[in-house]
């Protein structure tokens, strides 16, 4: 009975004590009227409101109350509130201001998303992976491109995984990636080694580095690329490459150090040649032999995309649209294609056997039989070719010079056959003029001077090339077309 009184007793102070979170209906600092709750957990709240101001919905999201003692919480939800505006990125939830409720309760504006995170979407489309490889692969791309933007000013994500990556409709896009949850990653609320949950056992390890597992202040952008590449195999194999049969994390911890991912090919059969490699690679123990940057990454994950990922690969790696890149077939061993080689180029190494090099443009077969060519070296190729085809410039323009000087001497030497032809009948052969007609004088021989100079004539038409150089008719005495054509090839005094 006295049980019964004290839970009643206990009821009705928790009905009586106050919501620490703004309601529904209230205005937050006169701007944002909230509208509905979309989450709340351990670590805060989520709820939609309506922008009064610039008539557009927005995201709130505030730290729980329990959380304000421990200082460096809120601090580090500030902090990195702010460092989350700072990415430019449009695979980045944007976020708008970060501010203080009066009662002390730290809260951040962001983008509104409506979808679902990959998490969901694996549960709900997955068999138990997704069946179209081309679209992980899309997945992962985007995820890429947002976490390069994030890298590039100094914020390490540290809580990659598939609840974490939120798929909208945009544009006409039906899987555009979101990376949402920066900062908060970073709180460790009772010391531990989760950082999103202090109920979660394996929400978060499942996804964790090596290094992150020992340290998570000792890590850098890497470890957020190894949580992609565990994130990829999710969507491909239907689980992440560590699971422990226990709910404990030094069995999880030890499969991480000691063990090697299950193969895919085990798991299924209709994945393109090569991909694994590139998935083993970016979950390789070592940091130092993993891949270094998102860019990296990207150009490894490129030959496995498909058209919907040409936009995103163009931007991550700063290249031409790629569409002709994949109907170009790739060049032969036996033909020596044209080699154009820009500084911003980057090239494929240890591509797939088959798979065309996108983000690159081709190379030669001396370049083909040599994985080790580096983007120094065919800029090196390029230079060499620019200078040599500099080179062969003055030999053939002397060339050209000297066809152009034969050209007019051959139609000035026709010019004086074409000119004796015509007087030897009316001086010695023809018949006697009749007394009607009217006797013509040979025409002058040119003077030598005015024979055509290699330096000085001028390159004649295409018009009085061609007609330099067949045979001439005789003209009859007294025309001067003969005598107007060579004029016209001679140079002006």
């Amino acid at each position: 009975m006295l049980g019964v009184v004290g839970l009643a007793v206990a009821m009705a102070v928790d009905q009586t004590t106050p919501d620490p979170y703004p309601l529904i209906g209230h205005i937050v600092e006169g701007k944002y009227e909230i509208q509905q709750i979309l989450g709340s957990g351990a670590m805060g709240r989520v709820v939609r409101a309506h922008h009064v101001l610039r008539k557009i919905p927005v995201a709130l999201k505030f730290v729980s109350p329990a959380l304000l003692g421990h200082r460096d919480v809120v601090e580090r939800f500030l902090n990195e509130g702010v460092a989350s505006s700072k990415i430019d990125s449009e695979h980045v939830v944007k976020v708008y201001d970060v501010s203080t409720l009066p009662n002390g309760l730290p809260y951040m504006v962001m983008e509104l998303l409506e979808g679902q995170d990959l998490s969901r979407l694996l549960r709900r489309e997955g068999r138990p992976y997704l069946d179209d490889p081309a679209r992980a692969v899309h997945f992962i791309l985007q995820i890429l491109r947002g976490l390069q933007a994030a890298h590039r000013v100094g914020i390490v994500h540290r809580d990659m995984k598939p609840a974490n990556c939120f798929v909208i409709q945009k544009d006409g896009e039906p899987d555009f990636i979101k990376i949402v949850d920066f900062g908060i990653s970073k709180v460790r609320a009772d010391g531990g080694l989760e950082l999103t949950q202090a109920t979660s056992a394996l929400g978060t390890p499942l996804y964790m580095s090596l290094e992150q597992a020992k340290s998570a202040r000792d890590v850098d952008a890497r470890t957020d690329l190894y949580s992609t590449a565990v994130i990829l195999y999710e969507l491909l194999a239907g689980s992440p490459p560590f699971v422990p049969d226990s709910d404990s994390l030094m069995e999880l911890f030890s499969m991480l150090m000691n063990e090697d991912p299950k193969p895919l090919d085990q798991i299924r059969n209709d994945l393109p040649h090569g991909l694994y490699d590139v998935i083993l690679k970016g979950l390789a123990k070592d940091r130092e032999k993993r891949f270094q940057t998102a860019e990296d990454m990207a150009e490894a994950l490129a030959p496995f995309s498909d058209h919907r990922s040409d936009h995103v690969v163009s931007r991550l790696l700063r290249t031409a649209p790629l569409a002709p890149l994949r109907s170009r077939p790739p060049p032969s061993m036996s033909e020596a294609p044209s080699v154009r080689i820009h500084t911003d180029t980057v090239l494929m190494t240890g591509a797939p056997s088959g798979a065309i090099t996108r983000g690159a443009l081709p190379v030669t077969a001396r370049q083909e039989s040599s994985p080790e060519v580096s983007t120094g070296q065919a800029v090196a190729q390029s230079q060499r070719t620019i200078l040599e085809e500099r080179r062969g410039t003055p030999l053939v323009f002397a060339i050209a010079v000297v066809a152009v000087a034969a050209v007019a001497a051959a139609a000035w030497a026709l010019g004086s056959m074409s000119s004796k032809q015509a007087q030897e009948p009316a001086m010695t052969t023809g018949p006697a003029a009749s007394p009607s007609s009217t006797p013509v004088a040979p025409a002058p021989s040119p003077p030598p001077s005015a024979a055509p100079s290699a330096t000085t004539a001028p390159p004649p038409t295409s018009a009085s090339v061609s007609a330099s150089v067949l045979p001439k008719a005789p003209q009859p005495a007294g025309s001067a077309t003969g005598k107007q054509k060579l004029n016209d090839l001679k140079p002006d005094k």
